[in-house]
């Protein structure tokens, strides 16, 4: 049961990255600026950043669920919590360059 957790939030997180690419008016904040700064907004880039880093956590919570079935089965949150919080820390440390 937890595996299959694991296995669905990880094919979330690749269906959002794909959605992300081909409608960036997901990308949070986005839709509410200015004209002028959205035109200067590398939107493509982030975009682009963004469905490369979903993926790769939505891979990482696969393949850590089916690691910790087989060797710590109790460890659900750790296999799938500890990933999406290092994509916020990394996302946040990269996305200045966009500006």
């Amino acid at each position: 049961m937890i595996l299959l957790l694991n296995v669905g939030l990880g094919i979330l997180f690749i269906c959002l990255g794909f959605l992300v690419v081909k409608n960036p008016e997901l990308i949070a904040g986005y839709n509410t600026l200015p004209k002028d700064q959205k035109e200067r907004f590398n939107i493509s880039g982030y975009a682009l950043l963004m469905k490369r880093s979903f993926m790769l956590v939505g891979l990482l919570i696969i393949f850590l669920g089916v690691v910790s079935k087989v060797y710590w089965p109790d460890a659900f949150l750790l296999t799938s919590l500890v990933p999406i919080l290092a994509l916020v820390l990394y996302l946040n440390l990269v996305a200045n360059r966009f500006k």
